[in-house]
């Protein structure tokens, strides 16, 4: 992260081309093995975005997840400046969200992924992601304020 000054925003920059996880691919994990016992599976927007192979294997620890039973929550912290793979955030994110069952986002990147135009409010945003997919129990919207480039707060809808 690179510290914003003066009238210059701040501005994080992303290195994960190479890593491990943007290498890794389906079939590389025993899902079977990695969730004996687990009852939650968590992950988020931003494996996916870093290469198609880690798109993939998301969805497939998601469905493997569903599949044993664990309750699968996704955070869709949308980043930009790491979709650059070849599909579009929105087709690879709603097919995430069809393998959640706990929807974690903001308003604005919901709206996006869903086809929205304009804002529409913490509570009818989430209640649109309710309606366009039946398989998620719960959606929670954060609120986040950045009254300048050193300080932020965020709280829940």
């Amino acid at each position: 992260m690179e510290s914003g000054a003066d009238h210059r925003a701040g501005r994080v920059v992303y290195d994960r081309e190479y890593s491990a996880m943007a290498l890794a691919k389906p079939g590389d994990i025993r899902w079977d093995n990695v969730f004996d016992g687990a009852g939650w599976f968590h992950t988020t927007g931003i494996t996916p975005a870093i290469s198609e192979s880690a798109a993939d294997l998301s969805l497939e620890g998601m469905r493997a997840a569903r599949q044993k039973g664990l309750t699968v929550s996704f955070d869709l912290n949308y980043r930009r400046n790491l979709w650059k793979w070849g599909k579009s955030a929105q087709e690879v994110l709603t097919e995430m969200i069809a393998a959640t069952d706990i929807l974690l986002a903001n308003e604005e990147h919901l709206r996006m992924i869903l086809g929205k135009d304009g804002p529409m409010g913490a509570r009818a945003v989430a209640d649109q992601a309710l309606t366009a997919h039946s398989n998620l129990k719960a959606v929670a919207i954060s609120l986040r304020e950045s009254p300048d480039a050193g300080r932020h707060s965020c709280r829940h809808a």
